[in-house]
């Protein structure tokens, strides 16, 4: 299954701006990223992601980007983008490893690099990044990487949801209401899920209306108070 939220959230969260803070051009933004500039690396990987992405992007996204850029053909836009997302994230740019991820796992001239996604994911995820973990533990829980699965999956996303992130948190709420790697709870599931679920995920709540007619009065009052313990979790 594809990591059905990552991309917007890449797309839409990071800066329209295309150029690293005092990069005046294209072409002085690449002889910054040729001398080593991480910043200024990731900056054109996300410029070129937008080209490569421009019939999917709002166009406000996209405005900005000369026409004659813009009809650069959509694989050498992504080979470009990957590139650049390549030295920076080589230099440890948290970013440029969550895009450069994406890239490998959406697939690079029609192949999908698996391995490679779980690579730099998991980078970026080991350093605390809530949306890796979350992407890293979809990975696991889809079964794409060998040898790892719902052990794995449960671990990354407790980790994101301790950080508040919505969709591992839902993710964790679905996996305690099946017994997937955990005891079914669905006590446990609930409270996750609520949190999710006040955060706007659709998903969430579906499946929070749906656990709701599953539990007491009692139960449900103890999902309650647990979903306050989670939360002191991400906010002290």
């Amino acid at each position: 299954m594809k990591l059905f939220f990552l991309s917007l959230i890449l797309l839409i969260s990071f800066p329209s701006v295309s150029y690293a803070k005092g990069c005046l051009g294209l072409a002085q933004c690449i002889e910054f990223a040729s001398n080593g500039d991480a910043e200024s690396q990731f900056q054109l990987g996300l410029h070129y992601n937008k080209i490569y992405r421009k019939d999917e992007l709002p166009k406000e996204l996209t405005q900005h980007i000369p026409a004659h850029q813009l009809n650069i053909p959509k694989q050498g836009a992504q080979n470009m983008s990957v590139h650049y997302l390549k030295w920076a994230a080589k230099q440890g740019h948290t970013d440029a490893q969550i895009l450069l991820a994406t890239h490998y796992f959406e697939g690079i001239k029609g192949k999908i690099h698996y391995q490679e996604a779980e690579k730099w994911f998991k980078k970026a995820a080991e350093s605390g990044h809530d949306e890796a973990q979350v992407s890293l533990a979809t990975l696991y829980y889809y079964d794409h990487i060998k040898g790892r699965g719902f052990d794995d999956a449960f671990k990354w996303y407790l980790k994101s949801s301790k950080q508040g992130n919505a969709d591992a948190q839902n993710f964790l709420g679905a996996m305690y209401m099946a017994g997937q790697s955990v005891d079914k709870d669905i006590v446990i599931a609930y409270a996750w899920t609520k949190l999710s679920a006040e955060k706007g995920s659709d998903s969430a709540i579906k499946l929070k209306s749906h656990l709701e007619g599953k539990l007491s009065s009692e139960q449900k009052n103890e999902a309650e108070d647990l979903a306050k313990e989670f939360q002191k979790m991400y906010k002290e």
